[in-house]
């Protein structure tokens, strides 16, 4: 027994033959063949003559299962032979009709920013072939080679391009893979995830003290004022004041996001800084 079947010819999908073949010791009578499809009934077709004769059944959508059969027969003088329900050869049909599906499609991440990657787990309803990174959709990245040890569970790893800010991303398998039998699959995406791996940059610094005379002189009890403008939204910096390269005495530094992405950080001048220009550095 066995299908026509352009994969494996042990299994059969909708439309694919199988074909039951025998072969008598001697001239037989039409014989009675009955076939199932996992506990089915099906009407195959017989043919043939003398001692040669073939049953065949195109399968159709929907079921599913091993393939049995029963073959009843009588010679040209009506003698009746022992009944067959197994090959000579250990040959078998298995029918899959089903086409496989994915059952989940997640990642480890779906916020990723500079220097982040995320974990891609595929896991499939069966065994599937034909599957590679050809089949997904990739946006804003790269995906590392798919790998798996029973052709179920898959998984990846997925590395965001550089400079990319998309709050809308989602990876996507398409229908091309197929499970054993040649049954097509089904489409699926991740949940949405965001990247933002833009770097933000100060776009304006300036330094200025409340001086009454001159902002860009400063004596004590007069405040200190590092305002800086960043090219997007970001979390509260730390700024590190000095005074003639040594350590300003006033330890708390106050921070204002005053709109936007502007923020202001000032101290207020000790008498015992050292003289001399005022430096930074800002962390962000």
């Amino acid at each position: 027994i066995s299908s026509n079947n352009s994969l494996d010819t042990s299994l059969a999908k909708a439309d694919d033959v199988i074909t039951l073949t025998l072969t008598s010791s001697e001239n037989i009578q039409t014989p009675t063949i009955s076939m199932s499809i996992g506990g089915t009934s099906v009407s195959p077709t017989v043919s043939g003559s003398n001692s040669s004769w073939t049953a065949t059944y195109t399968v159709i959508d929907g079921i599913n299962g091993s393939v049995s059969f029963s073959i009843d027969f009588n010679d040209l003088a009506n003698n009746a032979g022992a009944q067959v329900t197994n090959t000579t050869n250990s040959s078998s049909v298995n029918v899959d009709t089903t086409s496989p599906t994915v059952s989940s499609f997640t990642m480890s991440d779906s916020a990723l920013k500079s220097g982040d990657t995320a974990t891609v787990s595929i896991q499939f309803s069966e065994e599937v072939i034909s599957f590679s990174n050809s089949n997904m959709t990739v946006p804003n990245g790269t995906l590392s080679t798919l790998t798996s040890s029973d052709n179920i569970n898959w998984s990846a790893v997925y590395t965001p391009n550089t400079n990319v800010e998309d709050t809308t991303n989602e990876l996507t398998i398409n229908n091309s893979y197929t499970d054993l039998a040649g049954n097509s699959g089904s489409s699926l995406s991740t949940s949405n995830f965001t990247i933002d791996t833009v770097t933000p940059t100060l776009t304006t610094v300036s330094l200025s003290s409340n001086n009454s005379l001159d902002t860009s002189l400063a004596k004590a009890n007069d405040v200190v004022t590092l305002t800086f403008t960043a090219s997007e939204t970001i979390q509260t910096p730390t700024v590190v004041f000095q005074s003639n390269g040594l350590s300003i005495n006033d330890s708390s530094i106050t921070y204002v996001n005053t709109s936007g992405n502007t923020w202001i950080a000032s101290y207020i001048v000790y008498s015992s800084d050292s003289n001399g220009s005022v430096s930074y550095t800002i962390d962000y």
